[in-house]
């Protein structure tokens, strides 16, 4: 069910957010960034929201319309999700990040893309080139994952051919004509020792050599960001930062020196006045782990490494 508006011919850039009461603040921060960096698109927002009551979900909508979009919700039967998808044991995902398999069969037939994010991102760049990008007969288009991913278990060969879903542009026909999401409900289903990575692993093992690569500018992963990379440079051209990794930028000593995107957005949304760090815990051990975490990223950001080289910090063994 959803509660769609008829706005005739409008041209919609059309995102998909799904998520749980655990990223109702980071959601503000997305919602934020989308609106200040894409000013001139009329957006329609497709959400799946699990765990909120409906006073929280009515201020969503409230802030959504406050900035002239517009937003659908969608129901999900949250215990028969479970009862289909596989969550590995020790790991920061939840069922939340299955909900981007349902989006194509709930949203109304007339709507033929779909931009894909996860909760745990932050646009920084104007979306409309993305949305617009042709991928043909594939039904996603994904940008490459950096980081190390279980591929050969899966029957994928070359690091280069494993995607991230955490963006995803969909193509809804091709999709469905495709079955995509039954397809890797069933590979979940029947092999659940190989899945590491959840319903991105499952939709990789079913589309080899069926999906669009993107540039990763449109997914700019933990894997991708340098320590000794100043911060300028990593962002230049990028559009979708995305905080994969229990490394999120709310977690006070996560090593992730781009979580000043986040926190900027987050200051300027609603939640403004939420902690900027939920874990935060006042001891020697943490404050001594915080100040060399920042001091790494102050010392490469400003090039300081150029005046004066610390060689332990310059060598990768050295744990950031």
């Amino acid at each position: 069910m959803s509660d769609l508006i008829n706005k005739g011919s409008i041209d919609y850039l059309h995102i998909a957010l799904g998520f749980d009461e655990n990223y109702i603040v980071p959601i503000y921060a997305l919602l934020t960034s989308i609106f200040h960096n894409n000013r001139d698109s009329a957006i329609m927002f497709h959400v799946i929201a699990t765990g909120l009551n409906e006073t929280e979900k009515e201020k969503i909508k409230q802030y959504i319309r406050r900035n002239n979009a517009e937003i659908s919700y969608y129901t999900i039967n949250e215990e028969e999700v479970r009862k289909i998808v596989y969550i590995p044991a020790n790991t920061h995902f939840t069922i939340a990040t299955y909900y981007r398999l349902f989006f194509p069969s709930l949203i109304p037939s007339d709507i033929r893309k779909l931009l894909y994010i996860d909760s745990d991102a932050i646009v920084i760049g104007n979306l409309q080139e993305l949305y617009n990008t042709d991928i043909g007969n594939a039904p996603i288009g994904a940008a490459t994952d950096s980081g190390p991913h279980p591929g050969e278990f899966l029957g994928i060969k070359g690091k280069e051919n494993y995607f991230n879903a955490g963006v995803l542009l969909i193509d809804i026909r091709n999709w469905k004509e495709q079955m995509v999401t039954e397809n890797a409900l069933q590979f979940l289903a029947d092999y659940p020792e190989k899945i590491k990575y959840v319903d991105q692993d499952a939709l990789n093992a079913t589309l080899i050599n069926k999906w669009f690569k993107l540039d990763n500018k449109y997914n700019l992963t933990w894997f991708d960001v340098s320590l000794q990379v100043p911060k300028s440079e990593l962002t230049k051209d990028k559009v979708i930062i995305h905080y994969t990794t229990p490394n999120k930028p709310w977690h006070c000593l996560a090593r992730n020196k781009l979580r000043s995107f986040y926190h900027h957005y987050l200051k300027l949304s609603p939640k403004c006045g939420e902690k900027k760090y939920t874990d935060f815990s006042f001891n020697f051990k943490n404050l001594y782990v915080f100040a060399r975490i920042r001091m790494k990223e102050f010392y490469f950001d400003h090039r300081i490494d150029k005046v004066i080289p610390i060689k332990k910090w310059m060598s990768p063994s050295e744990v950031y």
